[in-house]
């Protein structure tokens, strides 16, 4: 009975990794998808950027407004810590860096909350956070 348990938990979790990398596929066609209509070389973009940097990552504020970014390195982010004075030049600085295609400039004339929202997304995607699960020993 309990090999049965046991055949049937590990049937389940087979199914949930696959559910899983099935829900992020459709995510990625989707989010293409809709960019398709005003960006019709948005393929392309991502090839070369991926092809450019590696790991990359897309964020879409709207079908107008999008960004295709990458994580930062322990070296660069210390880098552009010691010359940056506040936390705002901060954010602009690994903006600046780790964004490699927007369909617009991140500048001073963008939405207040543009760079803000870019610089954490770039954080998390280098492991500034985390939703794996701590385990206390």
């Amino acid at each position: 009975m309990e090999e049965n348990m046991e055949i049937k938990n590990t049937e389940a979790k087979s199914e949930e990794k696959i559910s899983e990398e099935l829900g992020k596929e459709f995510l990625k066609k989707s989010a293409l998808s809709i960019l398709r209509d005003t960006f019709p070389d948005i393929d392309s973009i991502v090839d070369s950027a991926k092809e450019q940097h590696g790991e990359v990552y897309l964020y879409i504020f709207n079908e107008n407004e999008f960004y295709i970014y990458r994580p930062i390195t322990r070296k660069e982010y210390v880098s552009a810590a010691a010359t940056c004075s506040n936390e705002f030049e901060l954010e602009d600085a690994i903006c600046n860096m780790c964004v490699v295609y927007g369909s617009s400039p991140v500048i001073d004339g963008s939405k207040a909350g543009t760079t803000t929202v870019l610089f954490n997304l770039i954080q998390y995607a280098s492991n500034f956070g985390s939703n794996n699960t701590v385990v206390k020993l």
